[in-house]
């Protein structure tokens, strides 16, 4: 697994390029073409599993980021959106076949990323095959879906609403135009070339009615299709990357399908030869042009990260600031999160460093240890020798830990146990001690709307529609605990009152600062977290207020991953922050 920036030099693409065993010309380059949105999230593991299976098998693999996702360069609100993509693919394509040297490709594709390939195929004549996984056939439909999860979002947060046309889905941003560009493509209603052969696999058990006529619509443009059921789909596309499961028997029907293509033969072969040869991205936050590098290290070079500095290098002295997984989320973050702080924070003169603990995202797990394991403390490790290679790699040895949820959590015991940690951000933070049989999937934001029943604040919210209030009769059972817990906090107000046990957490917080590390912890108004600040630090964090190199913040609005509005918000307090802290 080679990671690879590649593509025009003004829009820079990144993805990653898995060659196959030198032995002869390769039948097929293989290109996947990734889902758009949220939805790119849940497939992200298996597609990299899929990769790994296809260049075992002799067919060199390319995954990648279209322009404004992902790691590449651009915006997601960058006009063109749908032009941009489709040029992507066509780079993706021309990319595999100069590194491979195959003369032919295979295309395979996720929801839109299938709608995608097909339209790029019927454009070129150098595809041998195309696999549609859950296709996007009729855009308008997916168009309307998006835009009724964006209206059920906005009733559940009024903060930064879209006002222009434009939706926020899942923490995505999609414009008035890609909207319409989206709602535009009909797969049933042009002639579609997609090569010789296709295999569409359904999304559900049964094949829908719509993906039979595309089987039939295809076919009799020249292809040989078969379709498939039972395809695993639903549960790869689980909407927390961390319940998603790989589905392997559909990756072996794949690879099998994919390995009934004919060899080709002709021209010279050069092995893992061609493409473009940057090291660098270049991308550009706030009018500063930034170059971001990938960076594979670590024992066994198993894990991943990707550097973004200012102008090539950060100014002074400054720590490096290292982006830590949000729950199983991959380097981007939740939204593509991490990529848009890395890039405005670096804007700002701070080399940033968003990487995958081992069994996440892109980076291996260590020998023996599972992946997809969230809250260990074995990855503690990881962020060390991130800390470690980055020493080498820039001019500081100080580092600034920004994390969310589960990344607060690797955050904070990074920090007690390593010297080198100048400054932590914990944002959301589910959890701060972690034993055997506790959950590991925050439940804590649905348990707000019961802890603030008795409050005022609640009701005004709810006639402006802020709150939904049928989520409170969802949760009757957290209703009935919180009023039991609320008397018993009655009774305990009527009793002289004794100084407060001082928890681990607070100890070790308290000697954090005192030894000059800046701890900065920001949480929505309705996040579960609060509780567990509560219980460990008073409420609101009172027991540590005013305390030196401490801060506390409560962002208005804002959800457990700050999505929207909340975002730039969230960027205001980093920035604040470290120009406090690290100026």
């Amino acid at each position: 697994m080679v990671p690879i920036i590649f593509g025009p030099e003004d829009r820079r693409l990144f993805g990653f390029y898995h060659p196959a065993p030198v032995v002869a010309r390769p039948p097929l380059a293989v290109v996947l073409c990734s889902p758009i949105g949220y939805e790119v999230m849940g497939v992200h593991r298996t597609y990299r599993h899929l990769a790994d299976r296809l260049s075992a098998r002799g067919f060199p693999t390319l995954r990648f980021d279209y322009d404004g996702t992902g790691d590449s360069a651009g915006e997601s609100d960058d006009p063109g959106r749908m032009r941009a993509w489709l040029a992507s693919v066509h780079a993706a394509i021309d990319e595999a076949r100069a590194r491979s040297g195959a003369l032919r490709v295979a295309l395979l594709g996720v929801r839109f990323g299938a709608t995608l390939a097909m339209l790029v195929a019927a454009e070129r004549t150098d595809i041998e095959c195309l696999i549609a996984w859950a296709p996007v056939i009729r855009g308008r439909t997916y168009s309307r879906e998006m835009v009724a999860f964006h209206l059920v979002q906005s009733r559940r947060a009024a903060a930064g609403r879209p006002t222009d046309g434009s939706a926020q889905v899942g923490g995505y941003h999609f414009s008035r135009e890609t909207l319409a560009d989206i709602a535009a493509v009909d797969l049933l209603a042009h002639p579609t070339r997609v090569g010789a052969r296709m295999l569409l696999l359904s999304q559900s058990d049964v094949a829908k009615e719509e993906e039979t006529q595309l089987a039939t619509h295809v076919k009799a443009h020249g292809a040989d299709v078969r379709l498939a059921t039972r395809t695993g789909y639903r549960k790869m596309m689980r909407d927390d990357p961390y319940d998603s499961i790989v589905p392997f028997d559909t990756l072996d029907l794949v690879v099998g399908w994919i390995g009934e293509a004919p060899r080709s033969e002709g021209a010279s072969y050069a092995p893992n030869g061609g493409g473009s040869r940057a090291s660098a991205l270049t991308s550009v936050a706030g009018g500063a042009t930034l170059s971001e590098r990938p960076i594979v290290f670590g024992e066994a070079e198993r894990l991943f990260g990707i550097l973004t500095e200012p102008d090539g290098h950060a100014s002074g002295n400054r720590p490096v600031l290292c982006f830590l997984n949000s729950g199983a989320d991959h380097h981007v973050g939740p939204h593509r999160l991490y990529v848009e702080l890395a890039r405005q924070l670096a804007s700002c003169g701070y080399a940033t460093f968003r990487f995958d603990v081992g069994g996440l995202g892109d980076s291996r797990a260590a020998p023996g240890e599972p992946e997809n394991l969230l809250y260990a403390m074995k990855s503690v490790a990881d962020v060390r020798s991130a800390m470690t290679m980055l020493g080498h790699e820039t001019t500081s040895q100080r580092f600034v830990l920004i994390g969310v949820c589960a990344g607060a959590y690797l955050a904070y015991h990074a920090a007690v146990q390593d010297p080198r940690v100048a400054g932590q951000v914990l944002i959301s933070p589910y959890a701060f001690e972690m034993k055997e049989g506790d959950t590991i999937k925050p439940v804590l934001p649905d348990r707000s709307y019961a802890r603030t029943l008795l409050e005022g604040r609640l009701w005004g919210r709810a006639l402006r529609g802020r709150i939904d209030m049928r989520r409170l009769v969802k949760f009757p059972s957290e209703g009935a605990r919180w009023y039991a817990d609320k008397g018993l906090a009655l009774l305990r107000d009527r009793i002289p009152k004794r100084r407060p046990r001082v928890t681990e957490v607070e100890r070790q917080v308290r000697a954090m600062c005192d030894r000059g590390l800046a701890s900065l912890f920001v949480l929505g108004d309705d996040d579960g977290g609060r509780d567990l600040i509560a219980k460990y630090l008073g409420d609101n964090a009172c027991r540590l207020q005013g305390h030196k190199n401490f801060a506390y913040e409560i962002v208005e609005g804002a959800e457990h991953t700050f999505a929207g509005a909340s975002e730039q918000k969230l960027v205001d307090i980093l920035v604040s922050y470290l120009s406090a802290h690290f100026p």
